[in-house]
């Protein structure tokens, strides 16, 4: 008798989902939870716009997660979806899609979806 099949692995996610092929680090697997959190700082950088943010290992960042600076409403800012490339114990620092500095408002809201 043969072996049971796996349930088919979902498609990879391309840059519009923020998969690896987006440019930054590989996102990391398994299930997510949001996890909201403050800019800090914004920079320009060599190659767009960096953020650094008030979460950190601690709170269970990883290098690759992914996430989206929030408007005012609550609602993802175009242009914001960011990777950290980054992480410290209390903070991680994250490049910006599509916004440049001064498109990003002061003590902007970011939603990251962390491992569980």
């Amino acid at each position: 008798m043969a072996p049971p099949m796996a349930p088919p692995m979902a498609p990879a996610a391309g840059p519009e989902m923020g998969g690896a092929d987006d440019g930054g680090p590989p996102e990391p697997p398994g299930p997510k939870r949001p996890l909201q959190g403050v800019i800090l700082r914004i920079a320009e950088a060599s190659g767009g716009t960096e953020v650094t943010i008030d979460k950190g290992k601690g709170d269970g960042v990883r290098t690759g997660v992914r996430g989206d600076i929030m408007d005012p409403r609550g609602r993802p800012l175009a242009g914001g979806r960011v990777v950290v490339t980054k992480i410290f114990e209390r903070s991680c620092k994250a490049e910006v899609g599509g916004l440049s500095a001064d498109a990003i408002p002061d003590s902007a809201n970011v939603v990251l979806m962390v491992p569980q």
